[in-house]
């Protein structure tokens, strides 16, 4: 079973929108996400480097997980995409006019 860290999931989703926004500077079409909505599968187990303490596991969708390997659960978050200094919302594609 491939598994995933969700930390490190979220963190690979944060560089991929700043890269989008550095390639899209100087577009004449920009987008403004308001709400980003993920949906994971994912699995609890321990993590021994942190002393028996709980882990979650995002399962990859090629995992072919069966009932039997695994307690599954489904995990949604609702993350609103902000520019990091200023807290205010941020266009994919250069300034807004």
């Amino acid at each position: 079973m491939e598994k995933f860290k969700l930390a490190d999931c979220l963190t690979q989703l944060r560089d991929d929108l700043s890269v989008v926004a550095e390639k899209g500077q100087g577009s004449s079409v920009k987008f403004l996400i308001d709400e980003v909505s993920l949906e994971f599968q994912v699995v609890a187990g321990l993590d021994k480097e942190a002393k028996g303490g709980v882990k979650w596991w995002i399962i990859g969708a090629d995992a072919g997980v069966k009932a039997s390997d695994a307690t599954t659960q489904k995990l949604s978050l609702k993350l609103r995409v902000v520019d990091g200094p200023t807290g205010t919302q941020r266009p994919i594609a250069g300034e807004t006019d």
